[in-house]
């Protein structure tokens, strides 16, 4: 089978069929982004019932936001990848398949490029944002290639050394869709996001754009695969569905 997205794209061609496949698959996607978004709620909302949250309190929460945009972001990589493929799976076996997909893996990186991103952003931005455009198909390497955290990071630098420029407007694109956008939507919704609906609000605006931004990765790792003969079948053996048990 041929895959329509495993060719060589520019980066605008990757932000446009970012947007062909979100607008396709919108409901599929919305649900695989908003399950971990109303979990990592309902553990802060458990956590905080008793007023300001205590430090031990407040590390549970740092680390199980870790793990769930881990997860979210894993999840993502297969429900985008087989919406490539015109598959519609449903939200009980995209999660079946993520569980299968090497996670400490995924959230292991997920640390590690999070804090080397954060911290070149607080270094004027430009920083931050080549870092983040050298680690940028980091997820879908690991999750569709089955490589362990350190040999995924590896080759996510390797690969994008000669496409940092085209890796930089596909991230530039994600932080604005996924980082920036939530913000600026929640600040106008004015007196009603400063209400006791702000949280929920937050998760669903959230699950809202972090498909769309997160798609380009994910089209960006399939353009940067086009050159490997084996890469469609590889693909398609990763995405494959999990068997009945």
């Amino acid at each position: 089978m041929t895959h329509p997205y495993l060719r060589p794209m520019s980066a605008g061609e990757i932000i446009v069929s970012a947007l062909r496949v979100y607008r396709d698959h919108f409901r599929l996607l919305v649900l695989v982004a908003l399950f971990p978004h109303l979990v990592l709620l309902a553990l802060e909302t458990l956590l905080t019932l008793g007023g300001k949250p205590s430090a031990p309190a407040f590390v549970m929460v740092l680390l199980a936001t870790v793990v769930m945009n881990a997860v979210a972001l894993a999840a993502l990589t297969l429900a985008i990848g087989r919406a490539t493929l015109g598959q519609e799976p449903g939200l009980a076996e995209v999660y079946a398949q993520t569980l299968r997909s090497g996670l400490p893996s995924v959230v292991v990186a997920y640390l590690i490029t999070a804090v080397l991103v954060s911290a070149g952003m607080m270094m004027l931005v430009l920083p931050g944002v080549i870092l983040g455009s050298l680690f940028a198909p980091t997820v879908p390497i690991i999750v569709l290639e089955r490589r362990g955290t350190v040999d995924g990071l590896a080759r996510s630098v390797a690969l994008m050394k000669a496409e940092w420029i085209k890796g930089t407007v596909v991230f530039s694109f994600f932080i604005l869709v996924a980082g920036f956008l939530p913000l600026f939507l929640l600040l106008m919704q004015g007196s009603i996001a400063m209400g006791p609906f702000t949280p929920l609000l937050g998760a669903i605006v959230g699950a809202v754009t972090l498909p769309l931004g997160f798609a380009a990765n994910v089209l960006l790792y399939f353009s940067l695969r086009a050159e490997d003969t084996e890469a469609a079948a590889q693909l398609e053996e990763a995405l494959k569905p999990p068997l009945a048990e």
